[in-house]
C-alpha cells in the first residue's frame, strides 16, 4: 500500500478500538463524493433488505455486520447520525429474543449503544 490517498486526511477519522479496514478506507477516499454517496446508499439499502428478508437462524449476525460496516464507512462523526439509530433499532428489535440474553455479540451492541 504505497502512498494511500486517505493518509493525507487521516486526522478526520475517528479511531475505533479494533482499528479500521485500510483497504476500505483507501477505496472510499479515492472516490468522488457522488460515487461514494451512491455506493454507501446502495450498501446501506442492501443491509436493510437483508435484515427485512432474513430467513435464517441468527438475525443478529446481519445486524453485527451492518454495525461494523457503519463504523468503518462513517469515519468522521457518523456516530450520532448513523450508528446510534442503528444500535437503538437493533437492541429494540432483538430485546425479546431469549437466545440473545446471554450472547456476547448482543451485549457488545448494548455497550456501544450506552
Amino acid at each position: 500500500m504505497s502512498d494511500p490517498t486517505w493518509d493525507t486526511s487521516k486526522e478526520n477519522f475517528q479511531p475505533l478500538k479494533k482499528g479500521r479496514d485500510a483497504r476500505m478506507m483507501e477505496e472510499l477516499s479515492g472516490m468522488r463524493h457522488s460515487e461514494r454517496a451512491d455506493k454507501i446508499r446502495e450498501e446501506r439499502s442492501a443491509f436493510w433488505d437483508a435484515i427485512a428478508n432474513y430467513d435464517g437462524e441468527d438475525p443478529l449476525e446481519v445486524w453485527v455486520r451492518f454495525i461494523k460496516w457503519t463504523e468503518q464507512t462513517f469515519t468522521s462523526g457518523g456516530r450520532e447520525t448513523e450508528l446510534l439509530p442503528l444500535l437503538e433499532r437493533c437492541t429494540r428489535e432483538l430485546q425479546e429474543v431469549p437466545r440473545y440474553k446471554d450472547d456476547a455479540r448482543y451485549l457488545r451492541i448494548w455497550v456501544k449503544y450506552a
